[in-house]
Formats: C-alpha cells, structure tokens, sequence
C-alpha cells in the first residue's frame, strides 16, 4: 500500500514532467514562431531592395538628363568659339568632344555611383554585404563626385578659348548631384535589414541554446532517476 510520502513523490513528479513539457512546447513555438518571421523578413528585405533597384535605375536616367543642359552649353560655347576665332586657333572635333566629356564628369561619376549600387542592390548572397566591391566602388565616387561639383560651379568647359575670343560662356545649370541621397538611403536602408537580420539569428541561436540545455537537463534527470 503505498503512503502518503510515495504519493506526493509521485504527483512531485508527474507535476515536473508537465512542467518541462510545457517548457519544451514553448521553446517549440518560438523555434516555429522564429522560422516564419525569418521567411516574411527575407521577403520583405527583397521588397526593399527591388524599390531601391529601381530607384537606382530612375537616377542613372535622370542623371543623364541632368548631363545634357551642361553638354549643350558646352558645345554652343565650341560653336561660338570657332565662328569668331581662325582657323588655326579653332577646336577641333576630338579636342571639343574630350571638352564635353571633361563637363560631363560629374553625371558620368553619378551613373558609375548609381551603377554600382545597382548591382549591390541585385544580390543575392551576401544580402548586404559592405565590404563588397560593388559598394566600395560606390564609396570611391563620392569624393570625386563632391570635388568635381564644387569645382565645376564656377567656369564652362571653354574658358580659355572664351577669353582668347573675348565671349562669355553660355548659361548652363549644374544640379545637384542627387546619387549621393541615394548613396545615403542605400547604406540606411540595408543596415536596418542588416539588423534586424542580426538580431533574428541571435533570437534563434537563444532558442536553440535553450532547447539544447532543455535536453540536457531532461537527461540528467533520467539518469538520476535510474540511479
């Protein structure tokens, strides 16, 4: 017959199984719970990173729309240089072609810039990986791109031609170069994602520790209960 002492070990017991149980079905729910966040966050991050492609894409055409004020100024200033110099001190096709491209080099730098993000945005493994060399390419244009704008501002793509002609250079705009938002909005936006990315697999690295001391607990409690 068995006493009452038996009986509260036992229900002791019975009660501590149903507790670690309760425990590993928790565990459970949030292993599962962590799977389907991760795949609506991968989902969400290829989302992002397509509205930022495309965006990207918008600038590269919009910056070679900013390009075509200054190079038409540029060769009206050509035009109007060798109507009233000689023939001699007039600029050639090749010398008033590398004088276009020397004027353009900002939105040239741009569409580099805006390229390159492009294909950092378009990968797929590493998602957001900034060591990349895409991204530093990218990195590398600011400076370029911030001098020549600054420099640029204050002459045409002529001048000493103008001077020796005596003109002034014709009106031009010089925008600002707005791949650099796009730089900014990128490197954001992709370390947000990398965040949330990083605290995901911790969160799944804890459960999974979790469980694991679950397991080796439940053990431990066998083999002294055979003993």
């Amino acid at each position: 017959m068995a006493t009452e002492s038996d009986t509260q070990q036992r229900r002791g017991k019975k009660e501590q199984a149903e507790k670690k149980l309760s425990v590993k079905d928790q565990l459970d729910g949030a292993a599962a719970a962590l799977m389907k966040n991760r795949a609506a966050m991968i989902v969400l991050h290829a989302q992002w990173r397509l509205a930022l492609l495309r965006l990207s894409y918008l600038l590269i055409i919009m910056t070679f729309y900013q390009a075509s004020g200054p190079s038409r100024a540029c060769l009206k200033d050509v035009k109007n240089v060798n109507e009233y110099l000689s023939e001699d001190d007039r600029i050639s096709g090749a010398k008033a072609a590398l004088l276009v491209v020397s004027d353009s080099m900002v939105p040239l730098a741009s569409v580099a810039m805006a390229g390159a993000l492009a294909f950092f945005l378009n990968l797929k493994d590493p998602p957001a990986d900034f060591s990349h060399r895409y991204y530093m390419i990218a990195n590398a244009c600011i400076p370029v791109i911030l001098a020549l704008h600054f420099n640029r501002q204050s002459f045409g793509c002529a001048d000493e031609f103008l001077a020796k002609a005596k003109m002034e250079p014709e009106e031009r705009t010089r925008g600002f170069p707005v791949v650099l938002v796009l730089h900014v909005i990128v490197t954001l936006c992709c370390s947000f994602m990398n965040m949330q990315m990083n605290q995901q697999e911790k969160n799944e690295k804890l459960v999974a520790k979790l469980r694991k001391d679950l397991e080796e607990a439940q053990a431990e409690n066998k083999r002294k209960t055979k003993k």
